[in-house]
């Protein structure tokens, strides 16, 4: 419930952020945004919030509940600087090849070398979001693992005033200091994504897991987070190609399409990201428990449960939403 409130928080958040970014851009602005914005963003959902934090969760429970709290930060250490280590790589090869990733994600845009132009140059500059959207998914997945929630769930709100705030304040003020208006945009998700990370450091340091990072992919915990990524990148893979193909079905199409496609995705997206989110942040920590203490029966219990929940808000929503002869 806790973590749905605050999921609620910043999706109605989120929806304001585009509402504010379609009010202030034209749509030519906007679809080199959404084009930009998309590449770091798929990059996170492979690497950072998405596979690594699913990865990291079990192994830094069991090591944290098994080993104790010594070899916990240990292998932590070892975890931050061997990400920080790879999101740094990536980030610089996609700074330098970012007219190439551009036209991976919309090659329509070729006929336009105004909005290509634009695209690439937003792209290099979020480029370096994806630094602190590593180290923030770090950060939650050791929260996560000691039962705290509010933090990383309050993280992706302060990311959406952050963007709120730079459009509001820096829009106007781009052309003048010799940038796009759309560069307020990419600021603000720069900028907003440290506050992610900041705003979590605190409650880190309350719980001991503040450490040095350290290069340690021969670290056995390690090891076993790069082979359980595995499975993980591969399902999120599935989902990222269709936005891939999405984007660029949607850049040989009239200028906007790109804009109204990612707006009607948002759309789509609130309620899941409401509930399932929600629901699969809490859970997996639970699970992890319980199964590094070797409690089966309570894993599938816990899993049930879920599971029933899982069920229950579809069926219930769609009872509600169907017409009452149907």
């Amino acid at each position: 419930g806790l973590v749905g409130l605050l999921t609620l928080a910043s999706r109605v958040l989120g929806l304001v952020r585009d509402a504010v970014v379609a009010a202030f851009f034209p749509k030519g602005g906007t679809d080199a945004f959404f084009v930009a914005f998309t590449v770091p963003n798929v990059l996170r959902r492979l690497l950072a919030e998405g596979a690594l934090t699913v990865a990291f969760i079990p192994v830094f429970t069991e090591y944290r509940e098994g080993r104790g709290l010594a070899q916990a930060r240990e292998m932590l250490a070892n975890m931050l600087g061997t990400a920080l280590a790879v999101v740094l790589g990536v980030t610089a090869l996609g700074m330098v090849f970012a007219p190439q990733v551009v036209l991976a994600f919309a090659y329509g845009l070729t006929a336009d070398p105004g909005r290509l132009a634009l695209a690439v140059t937003l792209t290099r500059t979020m480029f370096a979001f994806l630094v602190w959207a590593g180290l923030s998914a770090l950060a939650m997945g050791a929260l996560n693992s000691v039962r705290h929630f509010t933090a990383p769930a309050l993280a992706p709100a302060v990311l959406n005033v952050f963007i709120i705030g730079a459009v509001v304040v820096g829009a106007s003020r781009m052309a003048g200091w010799g940038f796009p208006p759309t560069m307020a945009i990419a600021i603000g998700v720069v900028v907003g994504g440290a506050a992610q990370l900041v705003l979590q450091l605190p409650v880190l340091r309350r719980h001991g897991l503040v450490v040095a990072p350290r290069w340690g992919f021969g670290h056995p915990g390690v090891r076993r987070v790069a082979r359980l990524m595995g499975p993980s990148v591969f399902a999120l893979a599935i989902y990222q190609l269709y936005v891939m193909l999405a984007r660029q079905f949607a850049s040989f199409l009239p200028e906007g399409s790109i804009s109204t496609l990612y707006y009607a995705q948002r759309l789509v997206e609130f309620p899941i990201g409401i509930f399932a989110v929600a629901l699969a942040t809490v859970t997996m920590p639970v699970l992890s428990s319980q199964a590094s203490a070797g409690e089966i029966q309570q894993v599938k219990a816990t899993y049930g449960y879920a599971l029933r929940l899982v069920f229950f808000v579809p069926v219930s929503y769609t009872h509600l939403t169907l017409p009452t002869n149907a």
